[in-house]
């Protein structure tokens, strides 16, 4: 999941966690566990939280997510032989 600054979603990673919970490219995000969106209160839950939920909003409709976290994840990328 890629998500801006301002907490749109960027990207969502196919068959991953928010790709599961049906996030989708261009959604809102609004709350992270109950509280306001910050990029740094979305990390400290992705790190610290065993789920998390976060309420979207997609155009005019609000839904809640609730997603399995595993932990910050980072591609590597690795040679092929």
């Amino acid at each position: 999941l890629k998500v801006s600054a301002k907490g749109q979603i960027m990207e969502v990673t196919w068959e991953s966690p928010a790709f599961e919970a049906r996030l989708v490219t261009g959604a809102q995000i609004l709350t992270v566990n109950g509280e306001d969106y910050s990029k740094d209160r979305l990390k400290a839950c992705v790190a610290s939280e065993p789920t998390v939920e976060l309420e979207v909003a997609v155009g005019k409709r609000k839904r809640t997510a609730s997603i399995p976290s595993r932990g910050h994840r980072y591609p590597d990328l690795e040679p092929i032989p």
